[in-house]
Order: C-alpha cells, then structure tokens, then sequence
C-alpha cells in the first residue's frame, strides 16, 4: 500500500525508484525465470543518453537476468516521462513491446514510446 502512495503522489523521483527497485527485485526472486524484471537504471540511462557501463551491466545481468537470452519470454521494464510511470513489457516470443500506461494521454503517447524504442535500442537489444 505504501509503494502505491508514493507512486501516487509527487515524492521525489529518488525515492519513487528505489520503491520501484524493490518491487522489481521482489518479482525477479519470485517469477519464472524466463521473464526478467528490470530495474529502473535501464531506462533512465536511455533517457539521459548515457550508456551503461560494463560492470554495471554485469551486475544486472548478475541480480535480474536469471536465465540465457534465449530462453527469455518477457522482459518488464517501468518507464518515466512527464511524472508519470507506465510499464513497457517486450514480448520476446511475439516480437512486440506492449505499453500499459493506468493513464493514457494522446498528447504524451508518442513521447513515452520514443523513449520505450531508446531503453530497447541503446541498452537491451545491443547489451544482451
């Protein structure tokens, strides 16, 4: 309940990422190994137009990644823009990224998945 609030409210975005963190870390230790949750790290790297490095992407391949690419069905990726989150899902099997936004605003949808195509571009398709 306490994860909603926050996500509810404008607390700052440090804190709104490390409750999503946990989140994700929580899922990644209880689903099937073949969908991955990733950390929020990911996609801000992307929007900042900063690469990871490669220690850093080692230890997220090390703590999130549980299984070979090519045994992955579902890669879950919270994304930010404008104050707001949505989750991106890339659907390995099908070819396709999913956008569930609880908010759908016409005027912001193609921003937030010109983003979704930069955290797919620069960090997950290459990096793997």
């Amino acid at each position: 309940m306490l994860a909603l609030l926050i996500l509810l409210t404008r607390f700052p975005i440090f804190l709104i990422m490390q409750v999503l963190n946990v989140v994700v870390r929580m899922l990644t230790t209880t689903s099937e190994r073949q969908r991955w949750f990733l950390p929020t790290s990911i996609m801000q790297a992307a929007i900042d137009g900063r690469s990871m490095t490669s220690e850093n992407m080692t230890s997220l391949r090390n703590k999130y990644m549980r299984s070979k690419v090519d045994r992955v069905t579902r890669i879950y990726q919270p994304m930010w823009c404008d104050w707001h989150w949505y989750l991106m899902i890339i659907d390995v099997l099908r070819k396709k990224l999913i956008y569930l936004n609880s908010l759908q605003d016409p005027h912001q949808t193609d921003a937030r998945k010109t983003g979704m195509m930069r955290v797919v571009s620069n960090h997950l398709v290459v990096k793997m």
